[in-house]
Order: C-alpha cells, then sequence, then structure tokens
C-alpha cells in the first residue's frame, strides 16, 4: 500500500472510530487518548490528518449528514432536495436516538450563537447553500438574519432535548424551515414552490428509512 493509500486509510480509520466514540460516550466525555488508543494511532496523526478534536468534530458531522444523504438519494433524484430530505432524516434521528441526540445538543451548546468563519458554524451555511440556496443565494441574507435562525435552530435543539417524547421529526423539521423561510425573507412565490416539492419528496420516505444508517 503506497503512501497515499495508507494516509487515506488512516484518517477514514480515525474519522469512524471518532464517530463510534462520539456517539456512544460523547464528544466531551472522549479524549484524544480515547481515539488514539481505540484507532491505534497517535496524536500527531489526528493532528495531521484533522488539526484538532474541534475540526474532528465537524467532520464527524459531516459524515452523519453525507449518511443521511445517502438514504435520502434512494427515494429523491434531484440534489437539492436530496440535501433537504437528508435535513428532515436528521431530525427523525434526532428523536429516535438518543446517542444522536447528545451528539447534536452537544454541539449546539458549544456553539449557540453563530460566528462567521469558525468552521463547525460554517457547517449551517454549507446546508443552506446546497437547499435553500438553490432558489434564494447567500448573498441576499444578512448577518444578522443568517444569525438569528441559526439560533432558533440550536435553541430548538435543546428544547427538544428536554421533552423528545413531544416530538416528532417531521414537526420540527416543517417548522424549522416555516421559520428559515419566513426569516431570510425568501420571496414568498419561490417558497411556495420548494415548499411542495420538499413535502413530496419527504412524504415519499419510509418511516423505516432510518433502519439503513450504518450501524455502530
Amino acid at each position: 500500500m503506497g503512501k497515499y493509500e495508507n494516509g487515506n486509510f488512516t484518517r477514514k480509520t480515525i474519522l469512524d472510530i471518532s464517530k463510534k466514540l462520539f456517539l456512544e460516550k460523547g464528544f466531551h466525555e472522549t479524549s484524544n487518548e480515547d481515539i488514539c488508543r481505540a484507532a491505534h494511532v497517535n496524536r500527531s496523526a489526528i493532528r495531521y490528518h484533522f488539526r484538532d478534536k474541534e475540526n474532528l468534530r465537524y467532520e464527524v458531522l459531516w459524515q452523519i449528514f453525507m449518511e443521511y444523504r445517502a438514504i435520502a438519494s434512494r427515494y429523491c433524484q434531484e440534489e437539492g432536495l436530496q440535501m433537504t430530505t437528508a435535513i428532515y432524516l436528521s431530525w427523525c434521528h434526532v428523536i429516535k436516538d438518543a446517542k444522536v441526540r447528545r451528539f447534536h445538543v452537544d454541539y449546539s451548546r458549544d456553539y449557540p450563537v453563530y460566528i462567521p468563519n469558525k468552521t463547525l458554524p460554517s457547517y449551517y451555511r454549507l446546508l443552506y447553500q446546497h437547499t435553500l440556496g438553490e432558489i434564494w443565494p447567500m448573498d441576499k441574507l444578512s448577518s444578522l438574519s443568517f444569525s438569528s435562525i441559526y439560533g432558533h435552530l440550536m435553541g430548538q435543539m435543546q428544547l427538544v432535548d428536554s421533552q423528545p417524547e413531544q416530538y416528532s421529526g417531521k414537526e420540527l423539521f416543517l417548522h424549522g424551515m416555516k421559520v428559515c423561510l419566513i426569516g431570510w425573507d425568501i420571496p414568498e412565490e419561490k417558497g411556495k414552490e420548494f415548499w411542495q416539492k420538499m413535502v413530496d419528496a419527504i412524504e415519499k420516505v419510509p418511516e423505516t428509512a432510518l433502519e439503513e444508517f450504518k450501524k455502530l
């Protein structure tokens, strides 16, 4: 195995092990030493491939989202709607799985306010660009409005954590999307068309879809 292939293997191993540990133990309860021991690497390997544990959390967050998207792609062909449906699956998983919920809630508590140019909050900018950004470019949003909606979603995540049995993934997803469309002043005609396509897309996803999520 060449140096490049070996490097990719090490990176994937660290990422997969970190995902497993973050979900099983919790992000803050998992140390760099835990990751190194389980992945059979030293700390310099984490620094080389991910810079630090915070950036590694971002990569795990994105890996999980890409797994949702892979599931969504089985029921939806349009790229933008695949990403939107993946967000829907994310909320469903938060309700269904306490480990996944803790991972997202920890994030919302650590980053309750949007701070431009920080790696983790930029995850939400990427989600916007690949979903609502298809109908309303990000450069039309003010920093204030983006920060406001980001804060609302982080608060929503923490509220759900207090009483997860009171909510459904679909309810949370639709509420969040409605707040986004209004808060970002997306033109009504564009919003209505997007909303109908979005609802049609998530209705095609069976309740058993999350069973396809990679098992720990």
